[in-house]
């Protein structure tokens, strides 16, 4: 293991990857388009740069690394699918695949927060929590402001600026007619970790652990208006009570029964409203198109889908990532599972199936609450949001980093 000052210093460096990956809390305007959400470029490279300076300086071979394998592979896949794309698409230049697999190198992040995370478990769940908890706030404080004074003081790309004068009002802003504020991905899946610490033994008082969990709630619902997060993050919430809790069948079966009674109930009185709602809704019908045009592509190519394709050298080549809605473009990561076998076709669904099972395996060896709350999430993410996006892969690599740090504090058949 790491001596106390190293120690120190690889926490203030796991600190400023979480620093970058949240633009520096929205503090200041970043150049270009380093500050889009999905782009991972300064955090990739911050990653790179790290992990090069912690293998010439640790033995690695202190630690466990139980996701090496799967990291392997995955490295393996891209690179297959970056000769497929040369040889598929042989009128797109060589930088353009280059440039959509360069943010896949976040992923080796993994590795620096696994041994921070192997060290001092507590403090690095306790860092993911309050940082994500203090970026969910800010973003609370941004859009409240905005919408009650039309005060801005924080610098969110797509939101206050980035955008055009004509597209201030498009639905890259507004949602239903409500102004929506989309920070960052990890916001929400960092409540995974605190229902799985709060069902859990890791911290004693769990005060913080439910603020994060409400603050995640009031964001995902009425800031970032992402309504299928919000239903995960209450799904995983029930699911971690039922499996943990010492609770008869009898009384599964009730209370599963309530709760399928109550949603009828709530349907009939409010059939107006949810069908108002459903009516206006263009996301839902967006997402049936974006299922029937991926799942196309995966037919057409089942091995490979669509490949490291960037889209920018012919018209043809833009619809085949992005579809024929110009208004609305299509996402991979909108429809998980679909969109991960269209871009990355078997191979895509092999590596998810992959990841999946070693977490599960994980959790039946240490039976730990988080753990539990992360595979949940995980199963989740293949219907909407998936890890495998390399705009995820920051949060991928600390759960995966969250896991060995309990496998390595835990023992074998341990209690949570």
């Amino acid at each position: 293991m790491i001596n106390r000052q190293n120690h120190k210093v690889l926490g203030t460096l796991c600190f400023i990857l979480l620093m970058i990956n949240y633009k520096f809390f929205y503090l200041f305007r970043l150049p270009g388009t380093y500050a889009q959400r999905t782009n991972e470029i300064p955090y990739t490279i911050a990653s790179v740069v790290i992990f090069v300076v912690i293998i010439v300086i640790y033995n690695l071979n202190n630690y466990k690394f139980n996701f090496l394998n799967f990291i392997i592979l995955f490295y393996f896949f891209l690179l297959v699918e970056v000769f497929f794309t040369l040889f598929r698409y042989s009128d797109e230049p060589i930088s353009n695949s280059l440039k959509v697999i360069v943010p896949f190198f976040s992923l080796v992040s993994y590795f620096i927060y696994s041994i921070f995370s192997q060290d001092n478990l507590k403090l690095f769940l306790k860092m993911i929590i309050i940082v994500s908890s203090i970026v969910g706030v800010i973003s609370i404080i941004e859009l409240y402001l905005y919408m009650k004074f039309g005060l801005s003081i924080f610098h969110v790309y797509g939101f206050n600026y980035g955008l055009t004068d004509d597209q201030a009002s498009s639905i890259n802003y507004l949602r239903n007619g409500r102004f929506r504020l989309i920070v960052n991905d990890l916001v929400e899946f960092s409540s995974v970790i605190s229902i799985g610490c709060l069902f859990g033994k890791q911290f004693k008082n769990k005060i913080f652990l439910i603020v994060n969990i409400f603050i995640t709630v009031v964001y995902t619902f009425i800031v970032a208006q992402i309504r299928s997060v919000t239903l995960f993050i209450i799904l995983i919430f029930a699911l971690i009570y039922l499996l943990t809790k010492k609770i008869d069948k009898p009384m599964i079966y009730t209370f599963i029964f309530i709760c399928f009674a109550l949603a009828l109930c709530l349907l009939y009185f409010f059939r107006n409203e949810v069908s108002m709602l459903i009516n206006a809704q263009y996301s839902y019908y967006h997402r049936i198109d974006e299922i029937v045009f991926y799942f196309k592509r995966f037919v057409i190519s089942p091995i490979f889908g669509n490949g490291l394709i960037l889209g920018e050298k012919s018209l043809y080549n833009s619809q085949v990532v992005t579809g024929f809605d110009y208004i609305a473009p299509f996402s991979y990561s909108d429809v998980g599972i679909v969109g991960m076998v269209g871009e990355f076709g078997i191979l895509g669904l092999t590596i998810g199936a992959y990841l999946l099972i070693k977490i599960v395996r994980l959790y039946r060896s240490t039976r730990n609450t988080i753990i539990l709350a992360i595979a949940i999430m995980t199963l989740f993410s293949f219907i909407n949001l998936s890890l495998l996006d390399a705009e995820r892969l920051p949060i991928l690599a600390i759960y995966m980093a969250v896991i060995d740090g309990i496998c390595a504090n835990c023992p074998e058949k341990g209690k949570s």
